[in-house]
């Protein structure tokens, strides 16, 4: 079951409905985005600690729940799984560096096949708008190459400007939707 039904859209258009947060939560994406703009390898490093937290969260979580199983065969699975996630966590959170540079060259090496994949695609189907798809593939090869032609200085940037842009784009998208209800109510 989604959180939302058929008959509830996701944005309340109703008289009474929330745009003031909308354009408020908007505010805030958009400036904690400048934020991470400001300084890349600040926001690199916070991802790798948020990252590296969640990996030794879930991880505690699995050994925890390894507890409530009934056989010793689940209880293993389980506990191993967790301190592996408890493992590379710590590593990531210890290592932030190694690790954005680990994460950094495998985002530019699927950036490099997916739009490689992307512009085979087009190119032998040459459906309806397979121009666009070409030019999504070829986008994502030229990324792929920034990355990979720079790795691992590209490192220290990337994964905040990845951050930056996502919560810049969110951020603008929240504002106008917000501005939009606004008129209608």
């Amino acid at each position: 079951m989604t959180p939302w039904s058929e008959s509830e859209p996701m944005i309340d258009l109703r008289p009474t409905a929330p745009w003031g947060w909308f354009v408020a939560t908007g505010v805030g994406l958009v400036f904690f985005g400048l934020v991470a703009a400001a300084n890349l390898l600040l926001a690199s490093l916070a991802t790798m600690f948020v990252v590296g937290g969640m990996a030794c969260a879930a991880g505690a979580l699995m050994v925890i729940h390894a507890w409530g199983t009934r056989t010793f065969s689940r209880a293993l699975f389980w506990a191993l799984c967790g301190l592996a996630y408890i493992a590379v966590g710590a590593w990531i959170v210890m290592q932030p560096l190694v690790a954005a540079s680990a994460l950094t060259l495998m985002l530019g090496v699927l950036l490099g096949f997916a739009g490689a994949m992307r512009v085979i695609a087009a190119v032998t189907e040459r459906r309806h708008a397979w121009g666009w798809m070409v030019l999504s593939g070829v986008i994502s090869l030229l990324a792929a190459a920034i990355i990979l032609g720079g790795w691992p200085g590209t490192a220290v940037w990337v994964l905040g400007m990845v951050l930056a842009v996502d919560l810049l784009v969110q951020g603008f998208g929240l504002m106008v939707a917000g501005l939009a209800m606004r008129r209608l109510v």
